[in-house]
């Protein structure tokens, strides 16, 4: 029979503490006293134990390591007695914070290339779900908690887990409230103690920042032929372009063609996404327009908004994309022949 692996490893390390670190090396005893830190068992807010599955999943897969099978009355106790004892050493970082860590295969493995295709898809769906949790797009309570669940189903009705006791620990730190989730969130609580790092998907965002790298220098490239787009591009990117500054402690002027080019070739490399995203927007010399009638104090935003007005009471819009469409409606089409008209004067 046929197996084919879709292999993944995450590893689990511990939350950089400096107190930790600067004891290591004083001897064996301190090291493991001091900088061994373990996953355990915990409870929910409701007082129940922390289980990493479901309870049918209990079923499928605690079996084959508690030697038990899932049709014994004391299959429940030993299910809870499992949950109840959890405890990983997760091995520390060295002083100079590399190293260490827990590895883990997360992956499944599949009996045939149809399954391993549906299996496959909804990794990739759950992927993106997960970037989409992270950038704050979604999974969001109504305290502001925002912890993220994976649907591991068509996999477990397709496939079956390539590292089984990995994979339950996999499970169990994904609703271990003090791990996060990605490296990225270690600040968000003085309760959290590990991390999970997920190097397939780092690998994957730095491919993906290389491809819209490479993209982005050829639309600039396009983009130098076309001087009066320049000017559009500058004007919907002060944000970038203010950002651009500070990080480079730099402020850039932009008398000439040559300067211009300069500064775009910074925003190019510091923001090569959002940069594509403005050149190739449709509306992007309407964007520009708007933010020129800004400039000049014909539409005045609403400080720390997005919100903008004309005169004293007419509502463009609560951002650049709402003013646009305020633009484009007829029966808006007065009021923009008159915008324009106190701009062209403006710039006189």
């Amino acid at each position: 029979m046929e197996i084919i692996q879709h292999s993944k490893a995450v590893e689990i390390h511990m939350r950089p503490n400096s107190a930790k670190m600067a004891r290591m090396g004083q001897g064996l005893d301190l090291d493991v006293i001091h900088n061994k830190e373990k996953i355990g068992s915990a409870y929910t807010k409701n007082g129940a134990i922390l289980r990493g599955l479901s309870k049918v999943e209990e079923r499928t897969y605690l079996p084959r390591i508690l030697g038990i099978s899932e049709k014994d009355v004391l299959f429940e106790k030993y299910a809870e007695d499992y949950w109840l004892n959890i405890s990983v050493a997760i091995p520390p970082h060295n002083r100079e914070g590399k190293g260490g860590g827990l590895k883990l295969e997360v992956g499944f493995e599949y009996d045939s290339q149809a399954a391993a295709k549906k299996g496959q898809k909804e990794a990739d769906k759950e992927a993106i779900k997960f970037e989409n949790w992270k950038n704050g797009l979604i999974g969001k309570t109504p305290n502001g908690v925002r912890r993220f669940k994976e649907d591991f189903s068509t996999r477990q009705e397709v496939g079956k887990p390539i590292n089984i006791t990995e994979y339950i620990l996999y499970r169990y730190c994904l609703v271990y409230s003090v791990i996060a989730l990605d490296i990225k969130y270690l600040d968000n609580s003085a309760k959290i103690r590990f991390y999970i790092l997920d190097s397939s998907a780092t690998l994957k965002a730095d491919h993906a920042k290389l491809i819209a790298k490479k993209n982005a220098t050829i639309a600039f490239s396009e983009l130098l032929g076309d001087r009066d787009k320049v000017g559009f591009v500058i004007d919907v990117m002060k944000k970038e372009i203010n950002n651009v500054q500070q990080i480079n402690k730099k402020e850039y002027t932009l008398n000439t063609n040559d300067e211009k080019d300069i500064l775009l070739d910074a925003i190019v490399s510091a923001y090569p996404n959002q940069f594509l995203s403005v050149v190739n927007d449709d509306n992007l010399v309407l964007k520009s327009f708007v933010e020129q009638c800004v400039n000049y104090d014909i539409l005045r935003r609403i400080p720390n908004t997005d919100t903008i007005y004309y005169g004293d009471n007419t509502k463009v819009g609560n951002s650049v994309n709402e003013a646009v469409m305020f633009l484009k409606e007829e029966q808006n089409l007065e009021t923009k022949q008159q915008i324009n008209a106190r701009l062209t004067t403006a710039k006189k």
